[in-house]
């Protein structure tokens, strides 16, 4: 039977990050070349802002809090952090570390989050596998392992996340979640990626453990530093319905995750290369939040998501999305009418500030031909995808609405109301 540890601090080994990684480690040097076979095009902004505010408070813990479409994003973060030399954590959930990824994640600064009942063997990740596969072919226990229960769970998440600040590391966090019921009314949380694409809401839990750490340690000083990847392709986009099905099916977290790892491995065998876009927003120390209208840690998660959010840029993939979101459950639209619509999209992301459309062209021929180059492109292999939609004479015809609706979502938020049907209409 699993047993349990005595002390909070005994459960730190199963959880902990190893970060060790610099420029020319394995994992370091192999995401560089993937980048560079899966992306035509990264732009930052504001990132060599980011690094001198770092380096000129040395002393300071920054807790980098960040969108999440992709699992790119756990690559191309800490990709930057390790290359700038910012010794930075990031907390993960403990679904990502299969097998030997174990032990990469870790040494690029992951430390695991148990958010389901469960039972580990070992802090070894090779050691907890193999008696695994023992205990299930001799059907013999060997190890009865440590129980982490979902209560315990959240209890070693927050005493190691106050650990890790108070040894002085920087901390990535990904606060998005989203909220289902059942028909029996049972209330089911998923942390992590927007399959949607939305901005989801922000949970309260990772924000509260720097927020009460400062309140405890006014000797420190504490920023909330936004950030956000904008990709004009998201690797994922048309496995996300996979992902949901094998998840109704009852899939392990295993199996789901290997197919989502294998996916995005090979996503340039079935995917043309595609645009990203880092943006870092303005530091916010936490002492002055209060001066910035957040009095009370009940308006933090909801203040730092629109800090969050308007980050956001687009491309051509997320102009279309909104411009064709009215007709998704229609089997297309007039091209001539898609390039109005395409056009007023782009007047109001212009009135927000010229960073908002500074990857759209002025002329919708050229935008519509920059996402014709990412959704409209013949099968590599039918097996993995299929069209998103289809220049078909005047009309476009819509294959995946799932995966349209997702670059419509993208930037949804941006806008002070909808981009509805009617206000499209309106505009063009």
């Amino acid at each position: 039977m699993p047993r349990m540890l005595s002390r909070i601090e005994d459960y730190f080994p199963y959880v902990r990050h190893k970060l060790k990684a610099t420029r020319k480690s394995l994992g370091v040097v192999l995401y560089r070349h993937f980048a560079d076979w899966v992306f035509s095009e990264k732009t930052y902004e504001c990132l060599d802002d980011m690094v001198s505010y770092v380096q000129a408070h040395p002393d300071w813990n920054m807790a980098f809090i960040a969108s999440h479409r992709s699992e790119t994003d756990w690559a191309e973060e800490p990709f930057q952090f390790i290359t700038h030399n910012i010794k930075t954590v990031i907390q993960s959930g403990a679904n990502l570390y299969l097998g030997p990824l174990d032990e990469w994640l870790r040494s690029a600064g992951g430390f695991k989050v148990y958010r389901e009942e469960t039972t580990v063997r070992s802090p070894n990740w090779l050691l907890d596998t193999l008696l695994e596969f023992l205990e299930e072919k001799i059907g013999v226990e060997l190890n009865a392992g440590i129980e982490i229960t979902k209560e315990l769970a959240e209890q070693i998440y927050r005493a190691y996340f106050a650990k890790t600040l108070t040894d002085g590391y920087n901390v990535l966090i990904f606060p998005e979640y989203s909220e289902k019921r059942d028909e029996e009314k049972r209330r089911t949380i998923k942390y992590g990626r927007s399959y949607s694409g939305e901005l989801l809401p922000f949970s309260a839990l990772p924000l509260q453990v720097p927020y009460f750490f400062q309140k405890t340690h006014p000797e420190k000083n504490l920023v909330f530093y936004p950030l956000s990847i904008t990709y004009e392709r998201v690797i994922e986009d048309q496995n996300f319905a996979r992902l949901e099905a094998l998840k109704a099916q009852g899939a392990s977290t295993k199996r789901i995750y290997i197919e989502d790892y294998w996916w995005n491995l090979t996503f340039r065998l079935h995917q043309r290369p595609s645009r990203l876009h880092l943006a870092f927003g303005e530091p916010i120390p936490m002492k002055e939040l209060p001066l910035r209208g957040v009095a009370s840690r009940s308006k933090l998660a909801p203040y730092l998501r629109d800090e969050v959010g308007k980050l956001s840029v687009l491309y051509p993939t997320q102009l279309v999305g909104l411009a064709l979101d009215p007709v998704l459950e229609n089997d297309g639209m007039n091209i001539t009418d898609l390039k109005e619509r395409m056009a007023y999209v782009r007047d109001q992301a212009a009135e927000l500030g010229e960073r908002y459309v500074q990857h759209l062209p002025t002329d919708m021929d050229e935008a519509l031909e920059q996402a014709h180059e990412q959704f409209w492109q013949p099968n590599r292999l039918p097996y993995y995808t299929r069209e998103i939609a289809r220049l078909d004479g005047s009309t476009v015809a819509i294959h995946r609405p799932d995966v349209l609706m997702q670059y419509a979502n993208h930037c949804r938020h941006l806008f002070s109301e909808k981009l509805s049907r009617t206000t499209l209409d309106a505009g063009s």
